[in-house]
């Protein structure tokens, strides 16, 4: 691991960033609320929907860095560095809590290999890579304990990662609603559902700025949704649109921590397959914490459907992670 810490720090030691489009919007964003103290609600444009923007967040967790380097991209490249060690950090302390210490580690090595070239680069969907072990890992606590303190920690670190990539945490965000309801109904907890209010803290930024200016990201997506807006739309009927999305979900959704390696892929499909089958036979301990993690990872790809634009990988860049985690815990089911 500190091997490939060094590995993803090269970069920033030669001063080669990949200073591509986003990163380049990126600094002139926080260059403006430098030099014109000009305090914003809103982040970098969304490329999916005309009119949606994401939250500032990412802006103002870089903004130190850019005001301590006087806007070098070294600088600020040296803060990624730092928040890809954090990354590795949480996923190591996740790891351990909800499978093990071996697991913890094992988690952190291979999450630390695949996100090497990723530091070179770093822009809002790693915002969010950062907190969703986190989210993740106090929802499953919630669920094992019913304390209400830790759904409210859920929500309110889902609603950071909203800030940070749309298109991840609002089908999260969908999904953990539909879950609460249904386990609130069965437990009869129905107090607990005002754990949502504390979603208005970190998304006040998108409100503040809707009603500022009559509501124009609220236009926007029903305005995608409903048909009158067109752009960035892809030309499939509904079948061939789910038979892509089924085949993205494996290729792509998997293939983000193969490395797009096919036949890797494929065979860590299998496995997965393999290790939950031994494990629903087995009856593991550990079987409702794979069951969430499959619900949001299918769910989300569920609804994709419903966005008809394409699917870039770093919509769903956050799942690398927790698709680290879940592999790795399904070692201890079949033979080492």
């Amino acid at each position: 691991t500190l091997f490939n810490i060094l590995l993803a720090s090269r970069w920033i030691i030669d001063g080669n960033l990949f200073f591509h489009t986003d990163i380049a919007r990126d600094f002139l964003l926080m260059e403006d609320i430098a030099d014109n103290k000009h305090l914003t609600l809103i982040g970098p444009r969304s490329g999916a929907i005309p009119g949606l923007f994401h939250g500032p967040l990412w802006l103002y967790l870089n903004l130190p860095a850019f005001l301590l380097g006087n806007g070098d991209p070294v600088y600020v490249g040296w803060f990624w560095v730092f928040l890809y060690i954090s990354s590795l950090g949480i996923t190591y302390y996740v790891g351990k809590k909800l499978f093990g210490e071996e697991e913890g580690l094992l988690s952190v090595l291979l999450l630390s290999s695949v996100t090497i070239l990723q530091v070179r680069a770093l822009f809002n969907p790693f915002g969010a890579l950062i907190l969703s072990p986190l989210f993740y890992y106090f929802f499953v606590k919630y669920l094992q304990t019913n304390k209400v303190k830790l759904l409210i920690s859920s929500l309110f670190i889902l609603g950071l990662i909203i800030q940070f990539q749309m298109a991840f945490g609002i089908p999260v965000l969908f999904l953990s609603f539909l879950y609460l309801i249904y386990n609130l109904i069965k437990k009869r907890n129905f107090s607990h559902l005002l754990s949502f209010f504390v979603l208005s803290v970190p998304l006040s930024s998108f409100l503040l700025f809707d009603l500022r200016n009559n509501f124009l990201q609220v236009k926007s997506v029903a305005d995608y949704f409903w048909g009158s807006q067109m752009h960035g739309k892809l030309s499939l009927n509904f079948f061939q649109l789910v038979m892509m999305r089924i085949k993205e979900s494996v290729m792509d959704g998997l293939g983000i921590i193969t490395q797009g390696n096919n036949y890797l892929t494929i065979i860590l499909l299998l496995f997965i397959i393999f290790a939950l089958i031994i494990s629903f036979k087995k009856k593991s301990k550990n079987l409702n914490v794979y069951f969430l993690f499959i619900y949001f990872y299918l769910g989300f790809w569920f609804f994709t459907i419903f966005f008809r634009g394409p699917v870039w990988n770093y919509y769903f860049l956050p799942f690398i992670p927790l698709l680290i985690l879940f592999f790795v815990s399904l070692k201890t089911r079949v033979n080492k």
